[in-house]
């Protein structure tokens, strides 16, 4: 038996490019697995499409063969193929990593990309809306003195005819829908009359103190404040309490009308002459100062006293 082989396989489609393999038998006869003259491999019959596991099968028998008839030759050649066979799919092992490490490193190419366009596309859509909401903001912030007239002439018309209130009634009606129409745009009044000031969304141009509100709240409002959303679109004008202001001392004068208040409420409660005697002396002391108003009550209700009740003197 004489076995002769010369292989080539392709990497990429795993199948034989050119291979001859001619076995002799006794006889002379001849059995022809492949011809010289075809480049493709050629099986026998009876089989379809073979693989490499059919090829190697084939090897693997032609080996066994040519061990049990003792040919060196075609063992060493058949060695040579299997060789080749093993180094083939090593080095396709290989780059069959280096494609799934491709593969992976696409795939991970992929998810950041996903991820930057999806970045990408909120960005876009949070600038979109930006634009928009500046825009918007604009175009009512340009419609707000048109607010501040009708809340003055609100306050400072005075109605007299019945032409006059309906007049009135026909601008309240324009400027009640204006407002209806700002609602609709989510556009918001900045609270101000007793809330907590807030340099945010207040200016402060006058402070006054305040028995009714503590330091810090807010008191009167000059000019309107507005929102559109959470954007401010301009602060509201307001006077700002300062507390309650501080006590001041009593004049000497003030103190001189307590005294007589209380020497007047001791008369009134006590009929002795020596009462009589002390008021009368305080009333010619306080004649110089006529201005003032306890003294001269003090006149008044003396001479009442006198017509009611007269004291009597011992003479000498």
């Amino acid at each position: 038996m004489r076995v002769t082989m010369n292989t080539y396989f392709h990497l990429n489609d795993f199948y034989v490019k050119k291979w001859n393999f001619i076995r002799e038998g006794e006889g002379g006869d001849k059995t022809k697995f492949l011809t010289n003259d075809s480049d493709e491999f050629q099986v026998p019959e009876g089989a379809a499409d073979r693989r490499l596991p059919a090829r190697l099968k084939l090897i693997v028998q032609a080996y066994k063969e040519a061990v049990l008839d003792g040919d060196r030759k075609a063992i060493y050649e058949l060695e040579d193929i299997l060789f080749m066979m093993e180094k083939e799919k090593n080095e396709l092992a290989q780059k069959v990593a280096a494609m799934s490490a491709e593969i992976s490193s696409g795939k991970e190419k992929l998810v950041r990309l996903q991820a930057d366009f999806d970045n990408y596309r909120k960005r876009s859509e949070k600038e979109r809306l930006r634009v928009w909401s500046d825009a918007q903001g604009e175009v009512i912030e340009s419609l707000l003195p048109m607010v501040d007239s009708f809340e003055r002439a609100k306050q400072q018309i005075k109605l007299e005819t019945e032409m006059e209130k309906k007049i009135d009634t026909s601008y309240q009606g324009i400027y009640k829908q204006f407002v209806e129409i700002m609602r609709s745009l989510h556009v918001a009044a900045v609270p101000t009359v007793g809330k907590p000031f807030d340099p945010k969304m207040h200016e402060a141009i006058a402070r006054e103190e305040s028995n009714e509100f503590k330091e810090g709240i807010v008191i009167q409002e000059f000019r309107r404040g507005f929102y559109l959303g959470d954007r401010l679109l301009r602060p509201a004008m307001v006077k700002v309490s300062s507390g309650p202001g501080k006590k001041k001392p009593a004049s000497p004068q003030t103190n001189l009308v307590r005294s007589q208040l209380q020497l007047l409420e001791s008369i009134i409660a006590s009929s002795t002459t020596l009462a009589w005697c002390s008021l009368f002396i305080t009333l010619q002391v306080s004649k110089r100062k006529p201005e003032s108003t306890v003294v001269r009550l003090s006149c008044i209700l003396v001479t009442r006293r006198k017509r009611a009740v007269k004291p009597k003197f011992r003479t000498f």
